[in-house]
């Protein structure tokens, strides 16, 4: 999968392993995430991807 979800010290970050780098949506980095959050965002970039859609928020 291209997003994995990482446990850093300001909580849950996605990241995107193809840029290894965090997630960005809207300009915001998806870092310091509740668990909840960064699950239902990693489940809805990888579906976007595997779909063929380019994923964006």
């Amino acid at each position: 999968m291209r997003y994995e979800m990482r446990l850093l010290d300001t909580g849950w970050t996605v990241w995107d392993t193809q840029t290894n780098t965090p997630v960005s949506v809207s300009g915001r980095w998806q870092t310091g995430l509740a668990i909840d959050g960064a699950e239902f965002l990693l489940h809805r970039l990888n579906e976007q991807k595997q779909d063929g859609l380019k994923p964006g928020m």
